[in-house]
């Protein structure tokens, strides 16, 4: 019984502490935005969310461009590798 009450003290502590208790509604305030912090993200945060997806996928096609580009730059020399005759005729 003594583990179950402290338990529930120690939550009600952390839950307060860490700002996750809610408070009486402040004047004026719709009612979206005054059940805590972040339970109402709107428009803005959907709009910032879709950039931020935009950037990254821009992002990963760019990286997979170059690194394209330097498989076949790294192809091209292994060719010319091939290709090239030996500097010395004792080398044939």
């Amino acid at each position: 019984m003594k583990r179950i009450v402290l338990t529930l003290l120690c939550l009600g502590v952390l839950g307060t502490a860490t700002g996750c208790a809610l408070g009486p509604p402040a004047y004026g305030v719709s009612s979206p935005e005054r059940y805590g912090v972040g339970a109402y993200q709107g428009e803005p945060y959907q709009r910032m969310e879709q950039e931020e997806e935009r950037q990254f996928w821009s992002l990963w096609r760019q990286q997979e461009r170059e690194q394209e580009q330097e498989r076949e730059d790294q192809k091209r020399a292994s060719q010319w590798e091939l290709q090239r005759e030996p500097p010395y005729d004792w080398m044939r």
